[in-house]
């Protein structure tokens, strides 16, 4: 069961109005919150040392519904310019944080209908940039109207306006309802995440979301952890969060991964991200993502077009509390035809005859390249592997400003379009289980996350 607690101005219509619940004792009627805090300008401070009606009121609703409400006053007797906004905005502010990380398991409401033009604005205000920790709550007249004026508001007997008041009925009216402008707040807010979707921001459209989770639909917030741990490269996160729908059907409107295989669902997942990255204009990362993803899919076409195991022909060394795989020259002398074949490449490409060295794509190319028939396939290698020499290293070693022109100057007129183009263009070429639809991957993600984003709460 939610448990509440009310923050509230006080008004010249509360604690009844001509025979109905005024704001406050309607909202308590409707949520029963634990505790009513009240504020009280000095006018309606002399009404409450007058009759104590309003602590009257709600200890006897408390008292109908069989509980308890807790009644904190706060007593503002120098407020009497109640129209100027300034005056208690601050005010306001001060005591609802003080009540939010004092309550931090409860709901805190605050009444958006009572007290004057611009106490309910600035309530609202609060509300609204609450990120959904506060909830304002108004509430209608009667009529559906303006609040008829009371002649008299010192002519009040909280008797008889108690025991006269219609809303104590069992059938009673609820006039309650989410404050409009925390609606707009919303769609406000649900525009933001659109917008940070559409750039892929997943970490800043999860951080608005989770600040109005009320007003949002729980599957986005699964979405969009799912969108954030697959641009983090956090496979064992995305499984994880898939895992825990339970209903399988259901689970696969979270499937965004369009490539299963292992191996290749970790090199594709990476080249997404370096679409993103470049998409995003974040070229710096991009540059420097050219050199791990090179060296799978060379390791990948080895493997799936021509079936060599490289590693196979690698020593596992550590270094530095990490294992490196280092190209044996003895392994491939001892590998049969292959391992010779191989190491004829390498002995060709390296004056000096070929030394074991790092596993990388400066070793894998040129045995590539002595079994691919396809010159014009091996030449798009090449191109990728003059991107890696010329802009990854410097990118990765030196402290530069990376922009297109950068890039254009370092590769010969490619700007990051064209590297990327490069990469897909050797992908769909190099065995991998790959289609071009594959490469809207992220996208359709994106348009998945944007359904839920229309999806009234759960």
């Amino acid at each position: 069961m939610n448990k509440y607690i009310l923050f509230s101005a006080v008004g010249t219509t509360d604690p009844i109005s001509n025979g109905y619940d005024g704001s406050i004792l309607h909202i308590c009627r409707k949520y029963l919150p634990e505790k009513v805090v009240l504020y009280l300008s000095k006018e309606m401070l002399e009404l409450h040392r007058k009759d104590d009606r309003y602590r009257f009121s709600i200890k006897k609703l408390a008292d109908m519904n069989n509980t308890e409400i807790e009644i904190e006053i706060i007593e503002r007797e120098n407020l009497v310019d109640v129209q100027k906004f300034d005056d208690f905005y601050d005010d306001f502010d001060e005591i609802l944080k003080s009540i939010t990380s004092s309550s931090s398991e409860k709901n805190i409401l605050v009444n958006v209908s009572s007290g004057t033009p611009a106490m309910k604005s600035a309530l609202n205000l609060i509300a609204g940039l609450s990120d959904g920790k506060i909830l304002p709550v108004q509430v209608s007249t009667p009529e559906k109207k303006s609040n008829p004026k009371r002649e008299d508001i010192n002519a009040y007997d909280v008797e008889m306006e108690w025991e006269c008041n219609i809303d104590n009925e069992g059938d009673y009216v609820d006039r309650t309802s989410l404050s409009d402008n925390m609606i707009l707040i919303s769609k406000v807010r649900k525009q933001i995440i659109r917008n940070h979707v559409e750039v892929y921001d997943y970490r800043a459209a999860l951080d608005v979301a989770k600040g109005m989770e009320n007003y949002l639909s729980a599957d986005l917030i699964t979405a969009l952890e799912i969108a954030c741990a697959r641009l983090q490269l956090d496979r064992k996160r995305m499984d994880q969060i898939s895992e825990s729908i339970k209903d399988k059907e259901k689970r696969k409107l979270f499937d965004y991964i369009p490539v299963k295989q292992t191996d290749e669902r970790t090199v594709f997942e990476f080249l997404l991200w370096l679409q993103v990255k470049q998409m995003r204009g974040d070229l710096a990362d991009f540059i420097r993502g050219i050199t791990p993803v090179l060296l799978d899919i060379l390791e990948i076409m080895l493997r799936k077009k021509y079936r060599i195991d490289i590693k196979s022909y690698c020593d596992r060394r550590k270094s530095e509390g990490n294992y490196i795989y280092k190209l044996s020259r003895s392994k491939l002398e001892n590998g049969g035809d292959t391992g010779m074949k191989m190491l004829s490449a390498l002995d060709s490409e390296f004056g000096k005859g070929f030394e074991d060295s790092v596993y990388s794509s400066a070793n894998l190319l040129p045995i590539i390249s002595s079994l691919e028939e396809d010159r014009q396939f091996v030449g798009l290698l090449e191109s990728m592997r003059y991107v890696e020499r010329s802009a990854r290293n410097l990118a990765a070693h030196e402290i530069e400003s990376i922009t297109e022109e950068w890039l254009k100057d370092k590769c010969s007129g490619m700007d990051s379009r064209s590297i990327l183009n490069l990469l897909k263009k050797i992908v769909g070429r190099s065995g991998m289980n790959v289609s071009s639809k594959d490469w809207n991957s992220y996208d359709e993600m994106n348009d998945g996350i944007k359904v839920f984003l229309d999806q009234n709460p759960c």
